[in-house]
């Protein structure tokens, strides 16, 4: 369970990422990755969240590096569940990331694998984006 403290981060960071101020978010990014680091044992569904909304914020904010290191941290949380929907949205993120980078290769193999998990877990929408 996250303290008090890590809460207020918590809710700070959602806030900022509901209003689509990524440069709020990258500003959280050293307590944000403090209270992922904290809580990922116990609940990683949260630390997840937490690599996926700060790389959300790197990719907005053009730092593509930076978004694929916290899009593979989202990653392998969700591998580590067994949260396929997750795995494949890190996928979808991953591929965005690598394609704005110019690595198309890297692309296609991301964006192949989060069409196969949609498919698989029947998300409609993530068929969609995936292609």
């Amino acid at each position: 369970m996250p303290t008090p403290d890590q809460m207020l981060v918590l809710r700070e960071l959602d806030q900022r990422q509901d209003a689509d101020d990524w440069r709020g978010v990258a500003a959280l990014e050293r307590e944000a990755r403090s209270l992922a680091a904290a809580v990922r044992a116990a609940e990683p569904g949260l630390a997840a969240a937490v690599y996926s909304a700060l790389g959300n914020a790197h990719y907005s904010l053009g730092d593509f590096g930076a978004a694929i290191a916290c899009h593979t941290e989202y990653l392998a949380i969700a591998r580590e569940v067994g949260d396929r929907a997750g795995e494949g949205k890190a996928h979808g993120n991953l591929g965005n990331a690598h394609q704005a980078l110019g690595d198309f290769r890297a692309a296609i193999a991301c964006h192949t694998e989060h069409l196969a998990i949609a498919r698989e877990v029947g998300d409609r929408a993530g068929e969609g984006k995936a292609h």
